[in-house]
């Protein structure tokens, strides 16, 4: 079952980012079960976070921007925008990766 977005049993979340590797293991097994469309919609959204949130200036973040990090429990890691940011474009490697395997 695809479960990246679910907070229960999300690898993206604030707790799971004090052990970086294994949120990262976590994610990558996760998305492996996702359909095609769940995991286009993954990383549309991780995109979308990476182009349109400055994780520096937390001022006014648009409401797609927090409907967002909230699917994807990820305010607690805006804490350390350094590792927010290196989070968010991990995963999106790690979504592109899974969307380019897939194609072969």
């Amino acid at each position: 079952q695809c479960s990246p977005m679910e907070k229960q049993t999300s690898a993206v979340t604030g707790r799971s980012l004090r052990n970086p590797e294994t949120s990262e293991e976590n994610f990558k097994k996760e998305i492996r079960n996702c359909s095609d469309g769940q995991l286009i919609n993954i990383k549309k959204k991780l995109d979308f976070l990476a182009l349109n949130l400055d994780p520096y200036n937390q001022d006014n973040f648009s409401l797609e921007a927090e409907n967002i990090l909230d699917e994807f429990n990820l305010r607690s890691a805006l804490l350390d925008p350094f590792l927010f940011t290196n989070t968010v474009l991990r995963y999106i490697d790690f979504t592109q990766e899974e969307v380019t395997r897939r194609k072969h």
